[in-house]
């Protein structure tokens, strides 16, 4: 069983609620559109969205959180948001069995095969995601990328034992829960304690880029940058193929075969 495990923006600190949850669906639907349906979603929210699920709805489960996000120790701290809805995820794992838990942004998609990939493969400690795609989210115009595990969050298997479940909901034990660490330092982190994650064989992930709501983006990069990047979608990408929406679960329009998140 693979767990998937996706922290959701509060409606009280979004810029944009429709906007969120129409990336939200795209990212449901790529899970949905798996090969392999040995997994279940998490999706760790202060408000539930309206959103679908094709196929066995039983595999989402919303979790609820217990903390506001505009008190003073969040508010304008998506980061630490993302750290805590994805722990409270754990915490709620603790008594369940699976093979692996991926932490996936609301706004990111993976290959279909993945869930089939990892299942059919033998037990590891963990895997990384570093051959993946950019994905321009207003042309979608799409670039890949051999180091993706440095700049996406979604990039990140871990089997239980190296996940940090914690035990209870207190501080102390949300300290020892993995995603305490930054994606871009894991794999040195899990390295320095003698375990290994391996890379999957295949671009697994799309990492949607320059939308309001990426919070990472904004704080990182300034206006020019950000238009740089922009710009280089239409000099170095190319169009996303059919192939590849099918990959990731887009629904297509008949006529033109555009992909509609």
């Amino acid at each position: 069983m693979i767990i998937f495990i996706i922290p959701f923006i509060s409606k009280q600190v979004c810029k944009d609620w429709k906007l969120a949850i129409a990336l939200l669906q795209g990212t449901l639907n790529s899970i949905a559109n798996q090969s392999d349906d040995r997994f279940k979603v998490i999706v760790s929210c202060h408000e539930i969205p309206e959103v679908s699920f094709k196929g066995d709805v039983e595999k989402l489960t919303f979790l609820p959180m217990n903390y506001s996000p505009l008190d003073d120790e969040w508010k304008g701290k998506s980061q630490t948001d993302r750290m805590m809805k994805c722990c409270t995820a754990l915490l709620s794992l603790k008594n369940t069995e699976f093979k692996y838990c991926m932490a996936v942004d609301a706004d990111d998609r993976i290959h279909r095969d993945l869930v089939a990939f990892l299942c059919q493969e033998p037990q590891a400690d963990g895997w990384i995601v570093d051959r993946g795609y950019q994905v321009d989210y207003h042309s979608n115009r799409v670039m890949k990328y051999s180091q993706l595990s440095k700049i996406c969050g979604s990039t990140i298997i871990l089997s239980k034992k190296l996940a940090g479940i914690p035990q209870e909901y207190t501080a102390e034990e949300y300290k020892k829960c993995i995603y305490c660490q930054g994606h871009q330092t894991m794999e040195d982190f899990f390295a320095k304690q003698g375990y290994s994650l391996y890379s999957i064989p295949f671009y697994a992930v799309q990492y949607i880029l320059n939308h309001n709501i990426n919070h990472s983006i904004i704080w990182r990069n300034s206006i020019k940058s950000q238009v740089k990047k922009i710009l280089k979608f239409w000099v170095v990408g190319n169009q996303m193929t059919f192939e590849n929406q099918k990959e990731f679960g887009y629904f297509q329009s008949k006529k033109n075969r555009k992909p509609r998140f």
